[in-house]
């Protein structure tokens, strides 16, 4: 008898407008949040191979002694 109220007390919230508003309003949240942090990501990854390029020719640049080499 419980399981049967609460079913129907749960399916009574779900067709509501309330909450059809607030599932769209999650839901276009979720997509423009990720387009944005889509667009800052690839920024950073183009930031990050710039600096790790420039990093590995400056190293291979750089003369080193080392003592097992003549």
């Amino acid at each position: 008898m419980f399981w049967v109220l609460l079913r129907r007390e749960i399916l009574a919230h779900l067709i509501t407008f309330r909450f059809a508003v607030t599932v769209i309003t999650c839901l276009l949240l979720v997509v423009i949040t990720t387009l944005i942090r889509i667009d800052d990501y690839e920024q950073r990854l183009a930031g990050y191979n710039t600096a790790r390029d420039t990093n590995r020719d400056e190293l291979l640049s750089t003369r080193t002694y080392s003592l097992g080499q003549s």
